[in-house]
């Protein structure tokens, strides 16, 4: 189920996840949340259409 998740999100989703976890790892949490909010590349080309799919 996992490997599913995963591979559904959008290429563009896995990249920016799998740098996030790169950058804050070993930060407690509240300090990664922090970095991920400054340091978000916001939305990609297709977020509009999987945000409307998900809100289903």
């Amino acid at each position: 189920m996992l490997v599913k998740a995963i591979t559904t999100n959008s290429p563009h989703t896995n990249r920016v996840n799998k740098r996030i976890l790169t950058e804050t790892d070993g930060m407690q949490l509240e300090e990664g949340l922090e970095y991920e909010l400054g340091n978000s590349t916001g939305m990609c080309a297709d977020g509009p259409e999987r945000l409307a799919e998900f809100k289903k």
